[in-house]
């Protein structure tokens, strides 16, 4: 014999179920309602509701477990009582009712769609207004309506005008921003980004071609790596290069912008490191970005623990533990003077923090220096001042002959 139900005051009308291990959600059955909730980590979370009448026409809103679904639905008999097959009637007619509506929804943006269709066929039959007035005045058999027809079916090809249009921009922002590279490669930046922008907005209206705003644009990108490349490679160049000293001499050449060692290691567990945080302005919110500059010893062979230390291997990247395995790995031949800017803005504060850890001490004048491979990379940064904006155009060459193309076969395929 089957236990009776349980009387309607006592019965449930509250369901949990987990998600996952952070995650809960919820579900509570009122008098003609279903609440469905949700609580997620940090406060995160929502409630949505649904009628009952919607429920028993189209089951839950939301995804709910199949047990809690049969529970919910026992549950509202129960609530309904003497009233449920009336329930049931009304739920019949609510769902005849939604889906008649949906019918005529769906009904009203096909036909939207069809005459938005319609409309655009009838607007490519229009007569072009350019040609009617190329013909006022031209009689039929008439030479210059022969010649006219001609120019009309085979009008000239827009590749050269706007192929040159787009090599005069590339080359006008290149040559303005390297005198400003002079006073300030950061003030060059900003003027090329301005001008690039302003450029991408007014060029198709000056010029007829809106590939031109893609030229703008790659232009102003090629010119922006242009300038801080040739600022870095002037920065490099200033100085000398000296070749097969020891680490511990390196203080002695102030002039120097890069060396080869034969001694010297990284002393990586005796580290030093500076926080730089800037927060930017997103449409969805605040977003920080992190920089970690990391340094640590550069020392020679038989650099006994607590002498002066004679130059500082550096490191940038947004973690410092990437920065740290790195100069661990480091066998360091080569190195290069890091830039004037970072090294008085950032690495001296990593470098201020070594000494406070670790006890240790400079020697008067020790470089802060970045290893590499080569000790000359300012041919590197010279070669990106000279084909940095050459590669910017050709890449918009070859985009604008894609999209040229592009549209040929598109105009043959529709007159076939």
């Amino acid at each position: 014999m089957s236990e009776p139900d349980p009387p309607p005051d006592q019965a449930k009308t509250n369901w949990e179920w987990r998600v996952d291990k952070f995650t809960i959600c919820g579900a509570s059955l009122g008098e003609d309602r279903i609440v469905y909730w949700e609580q997620g980590p940090h406060d995160q979370g929502g409630a949505s509701d649904q009628s009952v009448l919607d429920f028993l026409a189209f089951g839950p809103r939301d995804e709910v477990p199949e047990n809690v679904r049969t529970e919910l639905g026992a549950a509202i008999r129960r609530q309904a009582g003497d009233t449920w097959q009336a329930l049931e009637r009304a739920a019949a007619a609510h769902r005849k009712e939604i889906e008649q509506e949906r019918a005529v929804a769906a009904r009203v943006a096909e036909e939207k769609q069809a005459a938005r269709i319609a409309s655009y066929a009838a607007a490519k039959k229009l007569k072009d207004p350019w040609r009617s007035c190329s013909r006022a005045g031209v009689q039929r058999g008439d030479p210059r309506m022969e010649m006219a027809e001609a120019a009309i079916s085979d009008p000239p090809s827009p590749w050269l005008p706007t192929i040159g249009w787009a090599l005069a921009l590339h080359a006008a922002l290149l040559a303005a921003a390297i005198p400003l590279a002079y006073w300030s490669p950061y003030v060059a930046g900003f003027f090329l980004l301005f001008a690039g922008v302003i450029l991408m907005i007014m060029a198709p209206i000056w010029f007829g071609a809106w590939a031109l705003s893609i030229a703008a644009i790659l232009a102003a990108g090629g010119a922006i790596v242009a300038v801080l490349a040739f600022d870095r490679a002037r920065e490099l160049g200033a100085g000398e290069i000296v070749h097969d000293v020891s680490v511990a001499a390196a203080p002695r050449y102030p002039g120097a912008t890069g060396f080869t060692f034969r001694d010297a290691r990284v002393l990586a567990d005796r580290s030093g490191s500076y926080r730089h945080v800037v927060y930017r302005t997103h449409g969805s919110g605040p977003a920080m970005q992190v920089s970690h500059y990391v340094v640590a010893p550069l020392v020679p062979q038989g650099w006994p623990p607590g002498a002066l230390v004679p130059a500082w291997a550096a490191c940038m990247g947004s973690h410092e533990s990437d920065c740290l395995s790195t100069l661990a790995r480091a066998r360091p031949a080569a190195a290069v003077t890091v830039r004037r800017y970072d090294r008085d803005t950032y690495y001296s504060q990593a470098v201020a923090a070594a000494q406070q850890r670790h006890g240790l001490q400079s020697v008067a004048g020790a470089p802060v220096v970045s290893l590499v491979d080569d000790p000359a990379p300012d041919r590197l940064y010279w070669a990106a001042v000279w084909w940095a904006q050459p590669g910017a155009f050709a890449l918009w060459l070859v985009t604008f002959a894609g999209w040229s193309l592009w549209r040929r076969l598109r105009r043959r395929s529709a007159g076939a």
